[in-house]
């Protein structure tokens, strides 16, 4: 199929863009276009208007300052995968992006393209509450930020409000003594993973859990939060001698907890009770991982 007819706007600047979009129900942006113009060709959205933001000034920023990372909407996921300052940084968003789709998809894809497409299986939307992200976002009226807890409302759907469109995201530093941790399941290498667990935990000086952050993509509507995650703060686990119990019974608590919480669904791809097998076992590696990251911090 061909995408029904649109008008297609390629506006120079925030104002113009914003102006498109005030009060007009039929527009939809364009940035990479990897989620949208799939929809198109299948007619699965059928836009008035096409916004075409990727000439705007300033939507383009990779930007650091003292405490967070600033994305702008137009910033390419291989981008963001490939900075070495990312990787080092939050090396959580390195890792979830370069599992989006393959590279040629990764070229073109945007990371807030993927968090508004709100895709309840993807990596990034479940990364960005974990790693406690707060969405800019613009209109005729001004601006205003949204946490990433509170701007995923349900499957591709987001609080963007008419008129309003998201200019970028801000990923918070984590703390000192920080591990972080995707970890992912799918059927063939660039599927959509079928479950992905993000995990973030912060220890003490002493190496006690100061805070702890699960999010899991893949069983609901939107990214879960694993409400069992808060059990762990306050905890010092360490690990068996035992190499076949190298997993505090700590984790496993959480990862049990986890898969008996969850309310997977099912669909083609897999049926629930499969989903919540792999919530166990992804939620189990994730804690592992991070714990083991943030020790070596210690």
């Amino acid at each position: 199929m061909r995408p029904a007819a649109f008008d297609y706007v390629r506006p120079r600047s925030l104002e113009e863009t914003l102006a498109h979009l005030a009060g007009n129900r039929h527009a939809r942006v364009l940035a990479g276009g990897q989620s949208l113009v799939p929809l198109l060709n299948r007619r699965a959205a059928r836009p008035g208007t096409l916004v075409d933001i990727n000439a705007v000034a300033g939507l383009d920023v990779l930007r650091w300052d003292d405490d967070a990372l600033h994305i702008g909407a137009t910033v390419r996921q291989r981008r963001v995968e490939l900075d070495a300052d990312v990787r080092a940084r939050i090396p959580i968003l390195s890792e979830a992006t370069a599992l989006i789709g393959r590279i040629a998809i990764r070229n073109r894809g945007t990371i807030v393209g993927s968090l508004t497409h709100a895709d309840p299986s993807a990596e990034l939307p479940a990364v960005a509450v974990a790693c406690r992200a707060e969405v800019s976002i613009a209109s005729a009226a001004g601006l205003r930020t949204c946490p990433a807890g509170e701007f995923f409302l349900g499957a591709n759907h987001t609080s963007l409000a008419l008129g309003e469109m998201a200019i970028g995201v801000r990923f918070p530093l984590p703390p000192p003594r920080t591990g972080q941790a995707w970890v992912e399941y799918s059927r063939r290498h660039a599927d959509l993973p079928l479950v992905g667990v993000a995990c973030e935990l912060t220890l003490t000086a002493g190496g006690v859990i100061a805070d702890a952050a699960l999010v899991c993509a893949g069983v609901g509507p939107r990214p879960w939060r694993v409400p069992a995650a808060a059990s762990l703060i306050g905890a010092a686990p360490e690990a068996s001698a035992e190499a076949s119990a190298a997993s505090p019974e700590a984790f496993r608590a959480v990862a049990r907890a986890a898969a008996v919480q969850c309310e997977p669904y099912g669909d083609a791809r897999t049926d629930a009770a499969h989903r919540r097998r792999l919530v166990y076992a992804l939620t189990l590696r994730s804690l592992e991982t991070a714990w083991s990251r943030a020790g070596e911090q210690r």
